[in-house]
């Protein structure tokens, strides 16, 4: 705290990562054949899909083929498009000599059923249908979970009824174990309709499934485990985010703007898909920072590396340090790549406009020049020059800010007063937590007003404790990866992957789990581009996935980031109180 004094106009700021020890994070993982074979096809048992050659006179003329009796079809008979029909076996009918019907078969397992202590009563419904009721419904839930029901022919969720009533369906593959189930003999019906002379085709009532279109098609997907759909199994992540049901729903808008407040970016990387971003600026003022060839502010903000040599820098590190090509690794979390181009990885978003402002250089970087970029990014206008004032054409309606000062917002007003500038032109600001194991609101901008302030998460979806800034100023927590664990047990460090000059590389730190929360702010806004900041953060933390003490031994806010919103946000005048430390009450 009493460097703070000693500095007159500017604090260096440094960026919120880790680096993994021991990985250059080159290399590409063979690709993974997504298209695998799903057995054969299903078909809905007991429906056949028959057009005759001649059309009956009308659609509802059953009588006209009143003669499919002979194949056990039932007058059960629906008109499709095209002259077609959807015609269904009569199972009382189809059944041989030695198979009871439908309704024999569920009379005998309400008679089973109600010999059950869980159950209070039982009757049979329509033939196929058993209705009952539970004497016990933690019992009776608990049986249904273990699959006792099975056993007497029971398949399918329990219906709730009223008056406690339950009602479920007899599986009519299992009324006998001697004849032909159901699906066997709708494949023989088929078999005698399509030796009809008067059949045009008959065909089985087919099942289609899913082609999984948002399923992203980049080679290194597969170790983005911190996009995965949050669970267990294939494509599941204890740490996951449930991305792949949310892509279900939409995968982001070119319209969405997110400013990146970082090192700038790698333009020339081959994964970057340059309808994914817009022009940023290059708001470094010195040179020594920059070390570019432009002098001062400048419209290009291209990353020229933040590596520096031992005792280059005034105040810490001492030592040398690598390039990190930290804005390109944040902007390709958030989705400046061309997901699902088969190359690299996938972003939160397939679809966005991040916008890479660069005010993190050799040394980090100064307050005044991040409270420039944050005014920048907001479209406030901004001087570069004692003589030349600039605005921003394509305002963000997100910034994403991976960088901080381990200082209270309280000694930096400047920076405060940037983000409220931005925040009241309906800026959203997400905003790493800190990586020094301290409490979120001795870092800023963590601990600043006016910011949705993200912990790091790891791929258990724990707290980590290694590094992560806690504490009640804590929004929510999100994939900041460790590159010291491997708890997925996929033999490699669980850092979040992402772009760097010349490939990938896995890196740990809050400043990765910002950006999937600015992600996420995205999609929600390309669904409803009305939500304001205020209504951001609380659908974020009412949404987040509840997190225990033992996943957070210290506090980290609401849960895990949770991507998947099952309805359409709100429209903006549908907006819920806002919580304590959100931007209405943003008290740290």
């Amino acid at each position: 705290m009493s460097n703070l004094h000693t500095i007159a106009f500017a604090l260096s700021v440094w960026t919120f990562l880790l680096l993994p020890r021991a990985s250059t994070g080159q290399e590409i993982l063979p690709p993974l054949d997504l298209t695998q074979p799903s057995g054969e096809a299903d078909f809905v048992p007991g429906e056949i899909i028959v057009k005759l050659k001649e059309a009956p006179a009308s659609p509802d003329a059953a009588g006209e083929i009143q003669e499919f009796e002979a194949v056990a079809l039932s007058d059960n008979i629906r008109p499709l498009g095209n002259g077609a029909f959807l015609v269904k076996l009569d199972v009382d009918l189809f059944t041989s000599q030695s198979m009871e019907t439908l309704a024999g078969r569920t009379a005998k397992v309400a008679t089973e059923l109600e010999k059950r202590d869980d159950i209070a009563s039982a009757r049979a419904g329509q033939p196929g249908v058993v209705v009952f009721r539970p004497a016990d419904a933690a019992e009776f839930e608990a049986a249904v979970a273990a699959g006792e029901f099975e056993n007497i022919a029971l398949e399918g969720e329990p219906e709730e009824l009223s008056n406690g009533n339950y009602a479920m369906n007899v599986n009519a593959d299992l009324i006998s174990p001697n004849g032909p189930s159901l699906r066997q003999r709708t494949i023989e019906a088929l078999e005698e309709l399509r030796k009809r002379p008067d059949v045009e085709y008959a065909q089985l009532n087919y099942i289609a499934e899913p082609y999984l279109t948002h399923l992203p098609n980049d080679v290194n997907f597969p170790r983005q485990w911190n996009l995965f759909d949050n669970g267990s199994g294939s494509l599941a992540s204890a740490g996951g985010i449930n991305l792949l049901k949310e892509w279900d729903n939409g995968i982001g808008d070119a319209s969405v703007v997110v400013a990146v407040i970082d090192t700038g970016i790698v333009t020339d990387h081959p994964d970057i898909q340059p309808a994914n971003m817009v022009s940023g600026f290059d708001m470094i003022r010195s040179d020594r920072r920059a070390a570019d060839s432009q002098p001062g502010r400048d419209s290009d903000p291209t990353d020229k590396g933040d590596g520096v040599a031992a005792f280059f820098c005034s105040g810490k590190p001492l030592a040398a340090i690598p390039d990190s090509w930290h804005g390109t690794h944040v902007a390709g979390i958030v989705g400046i790549g061309g997901t699902n181009n088969a190359v690299g990885i996938a972003g939160v978003n397939w679809n966005v406009k991040v916008q890479p402002i660069r005010a993190l250089g050799k040394c980090g970087g100064d307050a005044a020049d991040i409270k420039d970029a944050i005014l920048y990014a907001a479209g406030l206008p901004v001087p570069i020059t004692p003589n030349e004032i600039v605005t921003n054409p394509t305002p963000a309606r997100i910034i994403n800010l991976s960088l901080g000062f381990k200082a209270p917002c309280s000694e930096l007003p400047d920076i405060q007063a940037a983000i409220d500038a931005a925040a009241a032109r309906g800026v959203t600001i997400i905003v790493a937590a800190g990586n020094d194991a301290i409490d979120a609101s001795e870092a800023t901008p963590g601990g600043c007003k006016n910011v949705i302030t993200v912990a790091a998460s790891d791929a258990r979806g724990h707290l980590v404790e290694r590094y992560s800034n806690f504490g009640p100023r804590i929004d929510i927590m999100a994939p900041g990866g460790d590159t010291e664990r491997d708890d997925n047990h996929d033999n490699m460090k669980d850092g979040v992957l992402s772009m760097v000059k010349g490939g990938y590389r896995p890196m740990n730190g809050t400043s990765m789990a910002a950006p999937h929360v600015a992600g996420v702010a995205a999609l929600m806004l390309s669904r409803n581009p009305a939500l304001t900041p205020i209504q951001i953060l609380a659908r974020l933390k009412a949404n987040a996935i509840p997190r225990t003490n033992q996943d957070c031994p210290k506090p980290c806010g609401a849960g895990l980031l949770n991507a998947f919103f099952p309805a359409a946000p709100e429209p903006a005048d549908a907006a819920p109180a806002a919580a304590a430390g959100s931007p209405t009450n943003p008290e740290p």
